[in-house]
């Protein structure tokens, strides 16, 4: 089980030896998994590897996708960007606004389309009706359906840009 807060994020039976899962949480922080093992001969085998995908971890077998993020002041609040390398293939890409390093997100854009190679995409964040520092971040999605989304790459926590409203 793998659970962010009061949110359970995954909830499944593993009947394999080997099993992996991918989560997107809602929130950035810290995430309780728990492991148990029915059968007390192998209690002591029952293990987790958790890993995070930062901006230059693979995300399929034909490449990697990463990213620089920047944001600067605009008219009317923020434009971030994000100078891209992606050796994947087709990919989304989706900015992130949260009110703060590890709380709940209160905005985000559009679904941007990310062809291979590299380039910059951007989105623009309003100051209207907000007031106080908040925290922008970015995902890469592997599915080109966004059907069912799959997080493939996204910033690290000391990779998010502060903006102030």
């Amino acid at each position: 089980m793998a659970i962010l807060g009061n949110t359970v994020l995954k909830n499944e039976v593993i009947s394999t030896e080997n099993y992996a899962a991918s989560m997107y949480p809602q929130t950035t922080g810290s995430i309780d998994v728990e492991v148990t093992c029915k059968n007390p001969d192998h209690a002591d085998q029952a293990s987790i590897l958790v890993g995070g995908v930062g901006p230059s971890t693979t995300i399929g077998p034909q490449g990697k996708f990463t990213g620089i993020l920047s944001c600067i002041s605009a008219s009317s609040g923020y434009r971030c960007s994000l100078d891209y390398s992606n050796g994947y293939g087709p990919a989304y890409l989706v900015f992130f606004l949260s009110k703060s390093t590890n709380g709940e997100i209160i905005d985000y854009s559009d679904s941007i389309q990310v062809a291979t190679g590299s380039g910059t995409k951007d989105t623009t964040f309003t100051c209207s009706g907000r007031s106080g520092s908040f925290y922008v971040s970015w995902t890469a999605f592997i599915d080109s359906s966004l059907s069912n989304p799959i997080p493939g790459a996204w910033s690290k926590p000391d990779e998010r840009r502060q903006i102030t409203c």
